[in-house]
């Protein structure tokens, strides 16, 4: 679902479809607010659920003891579910998305490094305010981490610098009210990463690249082009075609769309909060007890990768009501 039918959605439900309630920017700034809450109980309910998977440089690391290494990660990471020593050297790269590395053939996924706690210290832990720490390795180490990464924000913007080729966009300024139309813009480096935009408008009528989705992988705030600066955002396949000056891009949800209704409830019950409408407040208590829980089942139900699965064994109803049968614990499993 795009940006624009997610506001006609809220708006249908805030009985306001002229936007003189409540603006567009306010809406979309909502949207963002409880995209982040849908965030924050996915990854409370699935502890190995992650979206992005980051390639850190031993270059990077800050040696904080003897045997004690750090590394300062993004605002944007949420939690960290699994981290892999990595195998092949990354000194020559700028960047920590893989999709950019230009020699992912000689990188190979290492042994996983377990989580640790500051009792034992042997593995890594989350410390506070972004920093990944790797406890009793005398070196730094290649990394390969698989993060829960924050929602980027929604926007909708028109093409006003075009980029070289099809694989990239510049974002105009926000002053350039013609043609930065809805969201807000961060500056942090990959802040914009996950997110899927849509070209929903193009400058010339016979355009193939019209509704062409595509996801970021990467956006760096520094970009400079003809001397001047940008910030770019870079994708993970190249548009049909080049994006052209005129065109119109806008974001997708961050949720899947079979959940998109719980997003339009939630910022509808944050906007009759902040007009304190009691009545609309209680008008949404049945909607959004349902899509929650629909939300919270699909958040923890199981998945190919999420394992282990085991098979109960034909016999395990007498094994259950017998105890001197039960075999002893930790040696092995019904089969």
């Amino acid at each position: 679902m795009i940006l624009s039918t997610a506001l006609q959605l809220v708006r249908d439900r805030l009985d306001d479809p002229s936007g003189t309630k409540y603006t567009s920017d306010e809406i979309v700034r909502h949207l963002d607010e409880q995209s982040r809450v849908m965030f924050r109980k996915q990854t409370q309910a699935t502890k190995e659920w992650h979206n992005v998977t980051l390639l850190i440089q031993m270059e990077d690391a800050r040696q904080l003891f003897q045997d004690v290494w750090e590394w300062r990660l993004p605002t944007w990471i949420d939690r960290i579910s699994k981290v892999f020593e990595r195998n092949g050297q990354g000194a020559s790269e700028t960047t920590y998305s893989p999709y950019l590395w230009t020699g992912n053939d000689g990188v190979r996924l290492g042994a996983e490094i377990p989580k640790t706690d500051p009792m034992r210290r042997d593995g890594w832990t989350w410390e506070g305010q972004h920093t990944l720490r790797l406890w009793r390795r005398t070196t730094a180490k290649e990394l390969l981490i698989l993060a829960c990464k924050v929602p980027p924000p929604l926007i909708k913007f028109k093409v006003a610098h075009a980029y070289a080729d099809g694989s990239g966009a510049y974002l105009p300024a926000t002053t350039d009210t013609a043609n930065w139309l809805l969201g807000q813009t961060l500056l942090e480096e990959g802040i914009y990463g996950n997110g899927e935009l849509q070209v929903t408008g193009t400058a010339s009528p016979a355009a193939t690249h019209f509704g062409d989705v595509r996801r970021v992988i990467y956006s760096q705030p520094d970009a400079i082009d003809g001397g001047t600066r940008y910030q770019a955002l870079r994708f993970e396949s190249n548009f049909t075609n080049t994006l052209a000056v005129g065109d119109t891009l806008e974001s997708m949800l961050v949720v899947p769309d079979a959940h998109a209704n719980l997003l339009v409830l939630l910022t509808v019950n944050a906007l009759f909060v902040k007009k304190n409408n009691t009545d609309g407040q209680k008008s949404l208590v049945a909607d959004l007890a349902r899509e929650w829980t629909d939300f919270i089942s699909f958040a923890t139900m199981t998945r190919d990768t999420s394992g282990p699965h085991f098979v109960v064994s034909s016999t395990r109803r007498s094994l259950s009501g017998n105890p001197d049968q039960w075999p002893a614990f930790g040696r092995y499993l019904f089969p």
